[in-house]
């Protein structure tokens, strides 16, 4: 895997680029590590996070299936 072989080293040009100009960035415009999520968590994590989103999502589920089954 990586650069050794042919597929990477055809590519090892352009990520090196890439790499060169992020590196050139001054630090105000890398982004900033740790930002929390803009929007919800995954649909997995809502019986949690958010139980009544979790049984709103149920049963939309449901619903969705039960027309896709008649189509």
């Amino acid at each position: 895997p990586g650069f050794g072989h042919r597929m990477g080293r055809r590519q090892l040009e352009q990520w090196q680029a890439a790499i060169d100009r992020a590196r050139a960035l001054p630090e105000s415009e890398l982004p900033q590590p740790g930002q929390p999520a803009a929007g919800p968590p995954p649909p997995r994590a809502w019986a949690d996070k958010d139980p009544a989103a979790a049984a709103r999502l149920s049963a939309a589920r449901a619903g969705v299936s039960a027309l896709a089954e008649q189509l």
